[in-house]
This record gives structure tokens, C-alpha cells and sequence, in this order.
């Protein structure tokens, strides 16, 4: 079931990039709170969320910080990608 949740369609907001405009390579997760870091490739992120799906949604799910909706101290992760 959460594949489906995944997976399902989304309108991107006006001027949100989606995963299938991301450029070949990878992306990285990074919060200048946690220091947390890791690493997604293009064909990876393809598998898991839908090609429409925009960044900042994926950010989201991926982040899975308790923080994020925290506007007292929320969470500062945010998803940078290599320039194409």
C-alpha cells in the first residue's frame, strides 16, 4: 500500500521541477540540523515515486524528519543535484 501511495499521480505547483526532469546521476538529502546525508540515484527515485512526482513532495517523504512541520524548529534538510 505504500507503493501505491507512492506512486500515485500528482499536479506539480507552478515551477516545481519532478523526478523526471531531474538530470542522470544522483541527488543528495542534506540538514544543516541533523547533519544527516545521503544519496539517491535518478533510476532509483524513478522506481520509487511516480515520474510527476515534484521534488519538494519527494523531499518530504524521503526527509521523514518529525521536524519538518515543526515551525519552531523545523527541520532543514533540503535535496541538491549536480548541474545538467
Amino acid at each position: 500500500m505504500a507503493d501505491d501511495v507512492n506512486r500515485q499521480k500528482h499536479t506539480p505547483p507552478a515551477g516545481a521541477y519532478t523526478v523526471s526532469e531531474l538530470p542522470e546521476g544522483s541527488v543528495a538529502i542534506r540538514c544543516g540540523k541533523c547533519g544527516r546525508e545521503e544519496r539517491y540515484r535518478k533510476e532509483n527515485l524513478l522506481a520509487m515515486f511516480d515520474p510527476d512526482t515534484p521534488l519538494p513532495q519527494v523531499l518530504i517523504r524521503l526527509a521523514n524528519c518529525p521536524d519538518w512541520g515543526n515551525a519552531a524548529d523545523p527541520c532543514r534538510a533540503n535535496l541538491s543535484a549536480p548541474a545538467g
